[in-house]
């Protein structure tokens, strides 16, 4: 078996080589450099608290606690009832409870929180023609063979499980991921070894490099997990855009939508208010570390208010539940930590989930226009009088 490994490394290898013949220009350059790259990386001495951070180990453990330090500071800023109102609601009990409507409508509720419960049930149902959630049925072969076909070779996970090895997988051993997916799904259970985390730190160009606030947390996460992801994804995605989910004014990560789109409508209102001889007056807002912060809680309950329901939204929930990660820095890793906020960086349905939590800042904007691309704002109007802008 040894060598039969071995051989097929070579040729696997050999192949490689051979394929950098017919390639030619930056996709050709793209594998040299993959080929010939370090595995390891550098990140300068650290200041923290008045001390100098030179070695990996203290490094990575610095950086672990400012993830953690900011996942709980932002945890803490929401009104205090409101956070208290939206937690107890999604921890009643039980989830089922919460995620399911014939058990929430029987349940008494306090008379403060009855009309906004009531109001919260009314809203968007999940389909125009009231059925039982079509995206609650097993996972398919044909589901698990288009995410397999779309997935690309990047990084892996603790588990060292690559996406070329998925991708080269036969249908028999496909049908058995399918097993355990569907096992996944129909339990609502996201398996706790695929919530953990190796966070690689990233630069943000531009910053003081000794800070460790400057460093983006970018999650390595085991390709497993990340394919029943993407099967997810493409079922939410579907739905989110069938029943209108989201606002046209998000551009961000949607299909047939760009930032071409906003910067059109800018423009064009910026021509209107020449012609009117009125100015145009732009705010511009970037959300300071908008993934790593996001609400849990907060999220699900704005999935409920849509309209999501049944295995998906249980599947959902506790995807976010009890995720962890650990800095790693060459050999070097830090504790294990629980991160209490956030989507992971690098995960494939955190844009989407994050693109659905934030969309309803567009009902908070009157008055005026606004366009949204992820976390990148611009509200603006056209006004002949600074005053009344």
């Amino acid at each position: 078996m040894k060598k039969e490994i071995l051989q097929s490394k070579r040729k696997s290898y050999f192949n490689f080589c051979e394929s950098l013949k017919k390639e030619t220009g930056p996709l050709q350059w793209k594998k040299i450099k993959w080929l010939t790259k370090s595995n390891k990386f550098s990140i300068p001495t650290l200041e923290y608290q008045n001390f100098k951070i030179t070695k990996d180990i203290e490094k990575a453990s610095i950086l672990m606690m400012q993830y953690r330090k900011t996942s709980r500071e932002y945890n803490n800023k929401f009104n205090r009832n409101h956070k208290i109102f939206i937690e107890r609601e999604v921890n009643r009990k039980n989830r089922s409870q919460f995620f399911n409507e014939r058990t929430r409508t029987s349940e008494k509720r306090t008379r403060t929180n009855k009309k906004t419960a009531k109001n919260i049930l009314v809203q968007t149902q999940i389909s125009p023609n009231n059925q039982k959630y079509s995206y609650d049925i097993m996972l398919t072969v044909k589901e698990i063979q288009r995410a397999v076909s779309n997935i690309k070779i990047n990084a892996p996970g603790g588990d060292k499980i690559n996406n070329w090895f998925l991708k080269n997988l036969p249908l028999d051993v496909l049908k058995i991921l399918l097993f355990i997916f569907n096992k996944s799904y129909t339990e609502g259970e996201f398996p706790k070894v695929w919530k953990t985390a190796d966070i690689i730190p990233i630069f943000k160009t531009g910053k003081d490099p000794k800070n460790p606030i400057n460093y983006r947390p970018i999650s390595l996460l085991s390709c497993l997990g990340k394919l029943m992801e993407k099967i997810i994804y493409n079922r939410l995605y579907w739905i989110s855009e069938k029943c209108g989910f989201l606002s046209d004014e998000q551009c961000g990560f949607r299909q047939r939508k760009s930032t071409l789109e906003p910067l059109i409508r800018l423009t064009q209102d910026i021509h209107r208010g020449f012609s009117t001889k009125s100015s145009t007056y732009v705010v511009f807002l970037d959300i300071s570390k908008a993934y790593d912060t996001v609400w849990k809680d907060g999220l699900r309950f704005k999935l409920y208010q849509k309209g999501v329901r049944g295995r998906l939204l249980l599947w959902i929930s506790d995807y976010l539940a009890n995720r962890k990660g650990r800095v790693k820095l060459n050999d070097c890793s830090s504790n294990l930590m629980n991160l209490e906020c956030g989507v992971p960086q690098g995960s494939v349905l955190s844009t989407l989930l994050f693109i659905l939590y934030i969309d309803d800042v567009r009902s908070e904007v009157k008055n005026c226009e606004i366009s949204i691309f992820a976390d990148d704002i611009a509200i603006w109007i056209v006004e002949n009088d600074f005053k009344n802008a």
